[in-house]
This record gives structure tokens, sequence and C-alpha cells, in this order.
């Protein structure tokens, strides 16, 4: 199932039409008589899922959209934020709320920059209603100087350094995102590997929809050991299918941290692999699934495994996390780059002092400036821009 094109010189798999030979195309809607009119995303786009295929009615399509994906996209919005995951539109992140230290409610936006008012922490003005005094966060002084709001505006403003808040929140593995894998699962199958039996299909849309629980029935929580999930980088969804005689298991891995095992009472002898890394620079790939594993669905995980797991789950949450902090920082040494070129002009300073000077508007301390200086030299050098910093130096375990 692995077709290859070459692209000059270098021959690399062709996923498209792996998924355009695989994709089925049944002749009603998985759960009832009516045509598959509508294009199903198998992981949600919300996620990122790219893998699409016609295999439900409008309606069914509408019903578990709402009721099923938005719940599980809800949940799952930080990671898709902090890792700026892409849908199919184009369009970048998500946005979630969460709480700073101090509990105030922070939103979130999809660059994963916080959505929050500009502080002034103290402003006094004169008789003509002009300010006379201000002290605040520098951008919004610049803003008010621009607007001519100060009685003398030769007066020294006090300007306060506001470094990005911590933004506390929490991704609830539960009922919501056991239906969401239960659905993933089973529009796997019926999407690219076997015919479904309706019957099969409606038996099971009652625990899609969350009108019974599908975690313990049909889902269960994975152990991430790498004979389940093979490691690696970056993070990624990950979709196994394991034939067994009149079952079929199916192992999915949301965002490279949230391992689930589904069992489907389907019958199938084709095993498959969907591998989508959640970085622009990797392609999705779908493929025969070469790693064998024989499930036995009693084999749940005991007290001893929870304790090892939590490790796993924290090591791959802090990669996440550096991931996030890798795209702020790219993003505030992209601005302060972009205003270094007009601060190099007006005050006659090499680019390296503007950015320097710059950086330090960003609120970053001067270790870390010193860093970003010396990486911003090196892929200049390279004729990249200051701004592409190595996302090793945050993600490194």
């Amino acid at each position: 199932m692995r077709v290859e094109r070459r692209i000059g010189s270098i021959i690399v798999p062709d996923v498209r039409d792996v998924v355009a030979k695989a994709r089925r195309a049944p002749a009603t809607c998985l759960y009832c008589a009516q045509p598959p009119s509508s294009r199903e995303h198998i992981l949600a786009d919300a996620l990122g899922g790219r893998l699409v295929a016609k295999i439900t009615c409008s309606e069914h399509n509408n019903l578990i959209g709402n009721r099923c994906d938005a719940p599980m996209n809800a949940q799952y919005a930080p990671f898709v934020s902090m890792l700026g995951v892409s849908r199919s539109r184009g369009t970048k992140g998500a946005a979630f709320t969460g709480r700073s230290d101090s509990g105030e409610r922070l939103v979130v936006g999809p660059g994963f920059h916080v959505r929050r008012e500009r502080l002034l922490e103290d402003v006094r003005k004169g008789p003509s209603g002009k300010i006379k005094y201000a002290k605040g966060d520098l951008r919004k002084l610049d803003d008010l100087v621009a607007e001519n709001a100060f009685e003398d505006p030769t007066k020294p403003v006090i300007a306060v350094l506001e470094r990005p808040p911590i933004v506390n929140f929490e991704i609830e593995v539960a009922r919501d995102v056991e239906r969401g894998v239960l659905k993933t699962a089973l529009h796997f199958v019926a999407g690219f590997i076997t015919d479904v039996d309706r019957d099969v299909a409606q038996a099971m849309l009652p625990y899609i929809l969350g009108d019974e629980l599908a975690g313990g029935f049909y889902v269960r929580t994975l152990s991430l050991e790498q004979k389940y999930v093979p490691e690696s980088w970056p993070p990624r969804h990950d979709l196994r299918t394991y034939p067994e005689g009149s079952e079929t298991f199916v192992t999915v891995l949301l965002f490279g941290v949230h391992g689930f095992q589904v069992k489907l009472p389907v019958a199938t002898n084709r095993a498959m692999h969907y591998h989508q890394p959640l970085v622009e620079t990797f392609k999705p790939v779908l493929e025969e699934n070469d790693h064998v594993r024989l499930f036995d669905w009693d084999d749940r995980l005991t007290s001893d495994d929870i304790a090892p797991l939590r490790v796993n789950l924290q090591f791959r949450h802090d990669k996440i996390e550096g991931v996030a902090k890798w795209r702020m920082a790219k993003s505030q040494c992209r601005a302060a780059a972009m205003r270094a070129l007009s601060t190099m002009l007006v005050f006659h300073l090499s680019f390296i002092d503007a950015y320097k000077a710059e950086l330090q508007q960003e609120a970053f301390s001067a270790d870390e400036i010193s860093l970003l200086l010396f990486f911003g030299r090196e892929v200049m050098r390279l004729g990249r821009p200051p701004w592409e910093l190595p996302i090793e130096r945050y993600t490194a375990s």
C-alpha cells in the first residue's frame, strides 16, 4: 500500500494515491438508508484531521458533529492552540479559556496569545482633561502618545514591561473524548477498511452521541508503553487497526499524548495504519500496519500502571508545552525584528543593537536575550531571519 512520488532527486511516500485507493464508496449512509452525501472527517477537522470519506448522510454528519465532535474539540482546544494545528481551510490553532495563577479568567487566541486589555496601573489627569502622569504597559503608553493624550508630550512616562501570564487549563479525558474516540475508530474502519453492517453502526450510535457510556464498553485507556504505541516525534495523531476474528481492535493516539484502545464488533482482514504528524514539514501517511500486537480486552490498567503512565503523560505534555514556548518565542522575535528595521534607521543603530532593544520590549530576561541574539546571528549567517529558532532548544527531553 505504500506509493512513492519523486520530487527532484528525492523520493517520498505519496499518501494521496494511497488514500484515494483505500477510500471506500458505500451505497448508503453508515447509519441509515440515505445516500452518503456528506464529506465526513474521520478525525474532526478542528483537531487537524485530514482523512475524509463519504460515509454519512448530511443529517447524521451534522448530528454527530454537534453532539460528538464539538465537545471533544472543546476539550482539546488547548493542544490545538499550543501546536498551531492547521485545519483544512487554513485556520491555525483554536481559542480556549484558562485561568491565571491568581484566578483571573484568560482567553487564549488561536496564535497562543493571551487576549487581555493592555494595562494602565496609574493615570492622573490635569485640568485640561489630558494626562499629566501615567504608568503602565509600554505598548498602551505608546498608543496614548500617538493619540496626543498627554498634556506635555516631552515629559517621560513610566513604562512597565509585562511578561505573558501563565495560563492554567485542564483537558478532561473522559466521557466526551471517549465517545469521540469511538466515532473516530468506527469511521476509520468504515471509510478505509471494510463495510460496516448498518445494524452494528446503529447499535453504536447511542454511545457515540453520549446517550450511553462508551468508556469501558467500547473504549479503554491505553498504556503508553512502546509495545502499544511506538514512540516518535513530532506530536501526532495515530490510528492502527488490528483484526482479530469477528472483532477489530483500533488504537487511537491523539496529539502523541492520549492513547486509547477500541473494540469494534466488525470482522476484517486488513490491518491499516494512519500516521499524521502535527508539524507542517511532515506529511500524513496511510499504509499497512506492520506493528504486530495481540489484544486481550480483559487486560486492564492496574494500580501498578498508574504511576508510570502519569510520568509518561507528563513527559509528553512537557514536549507539547515546549512547542508552544517555541512558537510564542518565534512570534515575539519576529515582531521585535520587524520593529528593529525601523528603529535602526531612526536611531542609526546596527540591526543587532536595534533588535536587542526591541527584544527588551518583549519582556525577555537578560539571559533569554543573550541566547536569542546568539541564535539570531547564527541563522542570519545562513541567510535566514533571526526568529528561526531551533525547536530543540524548547523541546529537548
